[in-house]
């Protein structure tokens, strides 16, 4: 809507113009086709002049307004907002109790891969540790990023929180979900990076670990870049559109991240290999 009003504001005096012309051409039409050359008189002049100026002045309040709005901070936010690619802006706000959760839907477009980067990831497990033993369960591959819990020197200088123990919360939830996932047809895989993330996010369908399909641009990306916060629990959080350039950015730098990441557990389907060799 808002590239519309662009494209009417810009042609508005052309298009008041233009309307002014035709309606007076077809108000002439019809009057000839009607009574007649010879039923023309002043009064009928008058009437269509009236009603073309009419016409003309509607385009032109309309023309003002829309200019008027477009001079809007709001408007142009909202242009620069679509041109980035970004679907959806978001405020975390843990003091406040704002979006301590996924932007609404995230999880529910994941069809094949979703991936989570973050420093611990603990709360993404405790409130979605069902979806994600359903989700690979059903054929999808769910993976976790985090810090690796023997590196965090570089994390602690900015995160005032126990991070350490934070981490080993969260392996041992995933221990349960790994053993949950037993004979599954999915995975999920938990991966610790050596250093420091400079901004966080959510991966879906971008296939960073699961294979590499034609074409990496199949779903969204959430994003919170690092930011001198008393913790990455606060910030703004921007969503990409799938064919933005910005999530593919992101998903080439988090394919890099990955790969230089160490495994922290074995992969449910290692686990049920191991099982299975045991008996």
């Amino acid at each position: 809507m808002p590239k519309v009003k662009k494209w009417i504001g810009e042609r508005a005096g052309a298009i008041a113009a233009l309307l002014f012309v035709t309606s007076l051409v077809l108000y002439g039409v019809a009057f000839l086709i009607e009574k007649g050359l010879s039923a023309l008189s002043p009064a009928t002049v008058t009437a269509a002049v009236a009603t073309a100026l009419l016409l003309a002045s509607v385009s032109v309040t309309i023309e003002r307004y829309i200019k008027t709005s477009l001079t809007d901070p709001e408007i142009e936010a909202v242009l620069r907002a679509r041109q980035l690619g970004l679907e959806r802006i978001q405020e975390r706000n843990v003091t406040q109790g704002l979006f301590t959760g996924l932007p609404k839907n995230l999880l529910a477009k994941c069809t094949k891969e979703l991936l989570v980067l973050a420093y611990s990831a603990d709360n993404f497990v405790v409130r979605n540790s069902s979806w994600i033993v359903d989700a690979v369960k059903h054929g999808k591959h769910v993976g976790l990023l985090i810090l690796h819990p023997d590196d965090l020197d570089q994390a602690k200088q900015t995160e005032r929180r126990d991070l350490r123990s934070q981490i080993e919360t969260t392996l041992g939830l995933c221990e349960k979900v790994v053993a949950d996932c037993a004979d599954s047809e999915g995975s999920f895989d938990v991966r610790g990076f050596a250093g420091h993330f400079y901004y966080t996010g959510i991966f879906v369908d971008r296939y960073i670990f699961s294979g590499s399909p034609d074409s990496v641009h199949v779903g969204p990306v959430c994003v919170q870049l690092k930011a001198n916060y008393r913790s990455q629990h606060e910030g703004i959080v921007l969503t990409f559109r799938r064919d933005s350039r910005f999530a593919d950015f992101y998903s080439a730098s988090c394919r890099e991240l990955w790969s230089e990441a160490d495994e922290l557990l074995p992969r449910a389907n290692e686990t049920n290999d191991r099982r299975t060799q045991r008996l």
